[in-house]
């Protein structure tokens, strides 16, 4: 900020631009934003979600621009009195917070739109007039009422419609949902259960060991959840454990005396798959071969 202030409010402005993200990220979409989220090739945007999306988007461009000009206006007004009341300082402080949070965030991830659009929303509620008297003579009032409401029963509903095609298939198949690499299905996990046990069995990884830094999965988590600091597999390998890295896996394992690893197969890298044992959908390492491999590539690294 100090160093180089023209780069800093440059940089900012660009993030209060990029500040659309948060009304785009509450639309119906072509493709779900997260992994956890199920997805299909065959998966469009009908004419239904459109409409939704041209409704929602019209309400909060609308709301947007009511909470800036109301807030201007009252802002005016005190400063022509020189008195600031609280139906103006409160939302004023607000908007403020609201404003240098989307000046210094950079990233503006899907999951923080419910975090910002509902203090825009307290915003505007805020800026509503203060009297019953206002409202009773406010004659656009109830159709406003009228259409948040329909466009929030129409919203939920095509939710409902869009996720209820997966309920039959796959989330009642048990295990890692197919299409979400993120996501576990509840249902038949005693079949799951069994087939984990299996597949860390043919590794010497047993349940009621102390498996100190297990590397486990959010579906082989619970016949193993009494070990000692597990380790998620997705922050120790693939997108999230790129600091680590595939070369340096085995000698961090062996590093931290790992008991092995146990998880889903698509947790692993294609690199690390070389290595496992498979059953079923889940690979596993022993820790055996943990130490061997890491103390080769250590090796080779002096």
């Amino acid at each position: 900020m100090f160093e180089a202030p023209k780069e800093f409010v440059l940089m900012g402005l660009h993030n209060l631009a990029q500040s659309y993200k948060y009304f785009k990220s509450i639309l119906f979409e072509w493709h779900y934003q997260s992994d956890w989220l199920p997805s299909r090739l065959d998966q469009k945007l009908g004419w239904f979600s459109g409409l939704i999306d041209v409704v929602v988007s019209l309400i909060y461009l609308s709301i947007a621009g009511y909470a800036v000009f109301t807030l201007a206006k009252k802002t005016g007004v005190n400063l022509k009195k020189r008195n600031f009341d609280s139906g103006t300082t409160i939302p004023l402080a607000l908007f403020v917070g609201i404003f240098f949070c989307s000046f210094f965030l950079t990233s503006k991830n899907f999951y923080e739109s419910s975090l910002i659009l509902p203090l825009l929303l307290l915003l505007v509620v805020l800026l509503l007039p203060a009297s019953s008297k206002e409202i009773k003579d406010c004659r656009i009032c109830p159709s406003i009422f009228n259409t948040l409401l329909i466009a929030s029963i129409a919203s939920q509903l095509n939710l409902i419609l869009t996720f209820t095609t997966y309920i039959p298939y796959p989330w009642l198949a048990g295990g890692q949902v197919a299409g979400q690499e993120l996501s576990i299905s509840p249902f038949n996990y005693i079949e799951t259960r069994k087939e984990v046990i299996d597949a860390a069995a043919n590794c010497d990884i047993k349940v009621g060991a102390l498996n100190q830094h297990l590397v486990i999965d959010d579906a082989t988590y619970f016949p193993f959840k009494d070990v000692y600091r597990p380790f998620h597999a997705l922050y120790v390998s693939r997108a999230f454990g790129q600091d680590i890295g595939d070369r340096n896996f085995f000698p961090f394992l062996k590093e931290k005396n790992s008991a092995g690893v146990i998880t889903d197969c698509r947790s692993l890298s294609p690199e690390i798959l070389k290595f496992t044992k498979r059953h079923a959908n889940y690979c596993c390492i022993s820790q055996q071969d943990i130490n061997t491999l890491g103390s080769n590539i250590q090796n080779e690294n002096k």
